[in-house]
Protein backbone atom coordinates (compact mmCIF):
# COMPACT_ATOMS: atom_id res chain seq x y z
CA UNK A 1 0.00 0.00 0.00
CA UNK A 2 2.67 2.24 0.77
CA UNK A 3 4.20 1.91 -2.39
CA UNK A 4 0.90 2.81 -4.27
CA UNK A 5 0.33 5.69 -2.40
CA UNK A 6 3.67 7.04 -3.12
CA UNK A 7 3.01 6.46 -6.87
CA UNK A 8 -0.65 8.74 -6.35
CA UNK A 9 1.65 11.77 -4.56
CA UNK A 10 4.56 11.33 -6.85
CA UNK A 11 1.70 12.00 -9.83
CA UNK A 12 0.14 14.64 -7.93
CA UNK A 13 3.76 16.18 -7.29
CA UNK A 14 3.93 16.15 -11.18
CA UNK A 15 1.11 17.71 -11.88
CA UNK A 16 1.77 19.99 -9.92
CA UNK A 17 5.22 21.29 -11.25
CA UNK A 18 3.49 20.93 -14.29
CA UNK A 19 0.53 23.78 -13.85
CA UNK A 20 3.51 25.98 -12.36
CA UNK A 21 5.32 25.36 -15.09
CA UNK A 22 2.21 26.53 -17.80
CA UNK A 23 1.18 29.49 -15.48
CA UNK A 24 4.94 30.57 -15.53
CA UNK A 25 5.10 30.04 -19.44
CA UNK A 26 1.40 31.73 -19.72
CA UNK A 27 2.91 34.81 -17.17
CA UNK A 28 6.07 35.39 -19.74
CA UNK A 29 3.68 35.25 -22.82
CA UNK A 30 1.68 37.84 -21.20
CA UNK A 31 4.64 39.95 -19.83
CA UNK A 32 5.66 39.91 -23.41
CA UNK A 33 2.45 41.17 -24.79
CA UNK A 34 1.98 43.74 -22.83
CA UNK A 35 5.41 45.21 -23.54
CA UNK A 36 5.11 44.78 -27.21
CA UNK A 37 1.97 46.92 -27.01
CA UNK A 38 3.40 49.73 -25.09
CA UNK A 39 6.38 49.51 -27.52
CA UNK A 40 4.37 49.68 -30.08
CA UNK A 41 2.41 52.59 -28.34
CA UNK A 42 6.06 54.76 -27.30
CA UNK A 43 7.62 53.70 -30.46
CA UNK A 44 7.89 57.41 -31.65
CA UNK A 45 9.85 58.37 -27.77
CA UNK A 46 12.84 56.00 -28.38
CA UNK A 47 11.89 53.43 -25.59
CA UNK A 48 12.38 50.94 -27.69
CA UNK A 49 15.41 49.87 -26.17
CA UNK A 50 14.39 49.52 -22.52
CA UNK A 51 11.73 46.96 -23.77
CA UNK A 52 14.25 44.58 -25.48
CA UNK A 53 16.73 44.14 -22.81
CA UNK A 54 13.26 43.38 -20.76
CA UNK A 55 12.12 40.74 -23.14
CA UNK A 56 15.58 39.56 -23.26
CA UNK A 57 16.44 39.50 -19.30
CA UNK A 58 12.79 37.37 -19.66
CA UNK A 59 14.27 34.99 -22.34
CA UNK A 60 17.24 34.65 -20.24
CA UNK A 61 15.38 33.69 -17.18
CA UNK A 62 13.09 31.58 -18.63
CA UNK A 63 16.35 29.24 -20.10
CA UNK A 64 17.38 29.10 -16.18
CA UNK A 65 14.27 27.98 -14.92
CA UNK A 66 14.11 25.59 -17.73
CA UNK A 67 17.77 24.15 -17.10
CA UNK A 68 16.61 23.93 -13.66
CA UNK A 69 13.93 21.78 -14.81
CA UNK A 70 16.05 19.47 -16.88
CA UNK A 71 18.47 19.22 -13.66
CA UNK A 72 15.75 18.11 -11.79
CA UNK A 73 14.37 15.37 -14.16
CA UNK A 74 18.11 14.46 -14.50
CA UNK A 75 18.45 13.81 -10.66
CA UNK A 76 15.40 12.01 -10.56
CA UNK A 77 16.27 9.56 -13.49
CA UNK A 78 19.59 9.02 -11.74
CA UNK A 79 17.80 8.17 -8.09
CA UNK A 80 15.69 5.84 -10.14
CA UNK A 81 17.97 4.04 -11.73
CA UNK A 82 20.24 3.65 -9.13
CA UNK A 83 16.89 2.36 -6.69
CA UNK A 84 16.01 -0.31 -9.51
CA UNK A 85 20.15 -1.16 -10.01
CA UNK A 86 20.73 -1.49 -5.95
CA UNK A 87 17.67 -3.87 -5.90
CA UNK A 88 18.40 -5.95 -8.89
CA UNK A 89 22.22 -6.22 -7.28
CA UNK A 90 20.45 -7.79 -4.41
CA UNK A 91 18.04 -9.85 -6.17
CA UNK A 92 21.12 -11.35 -7.57
CA UNK A 93 22.82 -11.61 -4.59
CA UNK A 94 20.48 -13.25 -2.84
CA UNK A 95 19.96 -15.55 -5.63
CA UNK A 96 23.83 -16.43 -5.86
CA UNK A 97 23.85 -17.07 -1.90
CA UNK A 98 20.64 -19.17 -1.93
CA UNK A 99 22.61 -21.82 -3.97
CA UNK A 100 24.72 -22.20 -0.91
CA UNK A 101 21.97 -23.71 0.78
CA UNK A 102 21.41 -27.65 1.29
CA UNK A 103 19.05 -29.37 -1.27
CA UNK A 104 15.18 -28.63 -0.14
CA UNK A 105 15.58 -24.94 0.74
CA UNK A 106 17.71 -24.46 -2.45
CA UNK A 107 15.27 -25.30 -4.78
CA UNK A 108 12.29 -23.49 -2.66
CA UNK A 109 14.22 -20.27 -2.28
CA UNK A 110 14.89 -20.25 -6.09
CA UNK A 111 11.69 -20.60 -7.16
CA UNK A 112 10.57 -17.50 -4.97
CA UNK A 113 13.52 -14.95 -5.93
CA UNK A 114 12.19 -16.43 -9.70
CA UNK A 115 9.06 -15.28 -8.87
CA UNK A 116 10.17 -11.87 -6.67
CA UNK A 117 11.90 -11.24 -9.79
CA UNK A 118 9.49 -11.83 -12.44
CA UNK A 119 6.61 -9.47 -10.09
CA UNK A 120 9.68 -6.49 -9.92
CA UNK A 121 9.95 -6.55 -13.66
CA UNK A 122 6.46 -4.67 -14.45
CA UNK A 123 5.51 -4.90 -17.91
CA UNK A 124 4.15 -1.29 -19.63
CA UNK A 125 0.07 -2.08 -18.98
CA UNK A 126 0.20 -1.92 -15.37
CA UNK A 127 -2.64 0.06 -14.08
CA UNK A 128 -2.87 1.74 -10.79
CA UNK A 129 -5.85 -0.40 -9.67
CA UNK A 130 -3.40 -3.49 -10.09
CA UNK A 131 -0.69 -2.22 -8.47
CA UNK A 132 -2.01 -2.69 -5.23
CA UNK A 133 -2.25 -6.89 -5.54
CA UNK A 134 1.40 -7.09 -7.06
CA UNK A 135 2.75 -5.02 -4.00
CA UNK A 136 0.57 -7.71 -1.82
CA UNK A 137 2.44 -10.81 -3.82
CA UNK A 138 5.55 -9.12 -3.58
CA UNK A 139 5.47 -9.00 0.35
CA UNK A 140 3.75 -12.74 0.30
CA UNK A 141 6.91 -13.98 -1.05
CA UNK A 142 9.00 -11.97 0.59
CA UNK A 143 7.69 -13.39 3.68
CA UNK A 144 7.64 -16.91 2.03
CA UNK A 145 11.70 -16.54 1.85
CA UNK A 146 11.83 -15.02 5.34
CA UNK A 147 10.03 -18.69 6.09
CA UNK A 148 12.51 -20.75 4.56
CA UNK A 149 15.37 -18.77 6.22
CA UNK A 150 14.27 -19.00 10.17
CA UNK A 151 13.40 -23.04 9.99
CA UNK A 152 17.13 -23.08 7.84
CA UNK A 153 18.88 -21.65 10.33
CA UNK A 154 16.59 -23.58 13.26
CA UNK A 155 17.66 -26.96 11.89
CA UNK A 156 21.51 -25.77 10.15
CA UNK A 157 24.44 -26.46 12.02
CA UNK A 158 26.51 -24.97 8.80
CA UNK A 159 26.44 -20.99 9.86
CA UNK A 160 28.17 -19.59 6.86
CA UNK A 161 26.27 -20.12 4.23
CA UNK A 162 23.00 -20.29 6.11
CA UNK A 163 24.58 -16.77 7.77
CA UNK A 164 25.45 -15.06 4.29
CA UNK A 165 21.54 -15.85 3.24
CA UNK A 166 19.94 -14.31 6.22
CA UNK A 167 21.78 -11.26 5.63
CA UNK A 168 20.79 -10.92 1.99
CA UNK A 169 17.00 -11.98 2.53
Amino acid sequence: MEVFLGGVVEQSVQLFFLVIFFIGVAIVFLASEIGWRLGIRTKGHGASGNISALEQSLLGLLALIIGFIFLMALMRFEARREAVLNEANAIGTTALRARLLPTPHREESLKLLRQYAQIRIMPAGITFAELPTIVDRSNQIQEALWQQVKALSAKDNNMVPTGLFIVSA
